[in-house]
């Protein structure tokens, strides 16, 4: 969820692997460079991305986190402009180095965005096709049940 404009982790499920990325319940991380945060964003009302945008990004505190997070502003914008259009967001080592991630929004029966949910993996072990042809439509679906079971008709 968001809670001034940072993602806060409510809850996770940690795999039955030996290298897993952790849960981060509690955990606070920054929206403009985790799929969650970008989702979040990126779905919610155009007035809430643009108190965003004023408050944050314009602000030049879209600090590099890692060589492949978006540190300007206008490319933010444009970016979260396409999550907005697609319904999904993905972060490809921007947030922690190999660490990928990708997250859809849940909509209550208003149809505002009040989470998301995501799922991540190593960088080294999903593929930009495993993780958009494969994991993407489960997590869609997913959000999209929840978003159902919160009333929300799509």
């Amino acid at each position: 969820m968001l809670r001034d404009f940072e993602v806060v982790h409510l809850d996770g499920v940690a795999p039955d692997r030996l290298l897993v990325t952790g849960v981060r319940t509690g955990r606070r991380l920054p929206v403009y460079c985790t799929a969650l945060g970008k989702v979040l964003i990126g779905c919610c009302p155009e007035g809430q991305r643009e108190a965003y945008d004023r408050t944050v990004s314009a602000d030049g505190r879209l600090a590099a986190r890692t060589r492949s997070t978006i540190t300007d502003p206008d490319k933010f914008v444009e970016h979260i402009r396409t999550v907005a259009g697609q319904g999904f967001a993905v972060d490809r080592d921007e947030c922690e180095v190999g660490l990928s991630c990708i997250a859809a929004p849940v909509y209550d029966e208003s149809g505002r965005v009040v989470a998301a949910i995501s799922v991540s993996a190593p960088t080294g072990r999903v593929t930009d096709d495993e993780l958009l042809g494969g994991i993407c439509p489960q997590v869609v679906s997913a959000a999209e049940r929840l978003s159902r079971e919160l009333g929300h008709r799509i």
